[in-house]
């Protein structure tokens, strides 16, 4: 009985550490994508150009390693309004209507790995 006990103590503790440790690489890259949209509204305001989310998009889809899909194609889809914002497909008016509305989504799934019952298998698995 006494080596169930620690066993289970000892799976508990690596299970919450590693769901841990998962939950703040996604917080960290959906905190990337929110600096980047503030940055991308701040510069449309101002009508400056956005070389930094060219860099960004460019080390993301040339680089060797382990990205994420769901951020891959945060940056694919920020970087083509983008580009459609500068070859003037699309009007100043739009942009901005889709970097604030991408940054409420984002915001949201930031505040989502915040939530505590996200260390549970069982609730993870179910929600």
């Amino acid at each position: 009985m006494g080596k169930t006990i620690v066993f289970y103590g000892v799976y508990q503790i690596a299970i919450f550490a590693f769901l841990s440790l998962f939950d703040s690489a996604r917080k960290d890259s959906v905190l990337l994508k929110i600096k980047l949209v503030k940055i991308g509204i701040l510069r449309s305001e101002y009508n400056k150009p956005f070389n930094d989310l060219e860099i960004l998009h460019n080390r993301y889809t040339t680089s060797n390693l382990l990205i994420n899909k769901v951020d891959k194609s945060d940056i694919d889809e920020i970087y083509g309004n983008y580009q459609q914002y500068i070859e003037g497909t699309i009007d100043k008016e739009f942009y901005e209507f889709y970097l604030k509305n991408k940054l409420i989504l984002l915001e949201d799934r930031y505040e989502y790995y915040d939530l505590a019952w996200r260390l549970s298998l069982i609730l993870r698995k179910c929600k």
